[in-house]
């Protein structure tokens, strides 16, 4: 069995609104695969894969989405602020060519967290 957990995380990317919710499972030695979906509009729409790499300090997002876009974001955990750490990222989708075509912020709901918590049972390899 290997440990697992669903995210759902809002926010803009400009003036636009995005969302995504994925399914993460462990890897080993801080790595995640993910897999789930993604509201972008005008950019994407639809399915998305993904890795998440929790490091010393980082929780590192990067999600391809549809239509060659890569959105990617960062948690920086912090003891001095530990909600907002955990809960708030900066976020940036390039192209397929790597240009940057967005930049702005996600948050995850706190009203979410009971649904996160039960997410993180051992799921089948």
């Amino acid at each position: 069995m290997k440990i697992g957990f669903s995210e759902t995380m809002r926010g803009t990317l400009g003036a636009h609104p995005v969302e995504f919710t994925v399914t993460a499972r462990a890897e080993g030695l801080g790595f995640f695969t993910l897999d789930g979906t993604v509201k972008a509009q005008p950019w994407a729409e639809g399915a998305v894969v993904g890795s998440l790499h929790l490091s010393l300090g980082a929780l590192s997002y990067r999600l391809n989405l549809p239509n060659g876009f890569v959105l990617t974001a960062k948690k920086t955990p912090s003891l001095f602020h530990p909600v907002r750490s955990m809960t708030w990222m900066p976020a940036k989708l390039t192209d397929s060519a790597g240009n940057t075509v967005a930049e702005g912020e996600m948050t995850f709901a706190l009203r979410e967290l009971p649904a996160f918590v039960l997410s993180a049972l051992p799921v089948p390899r």
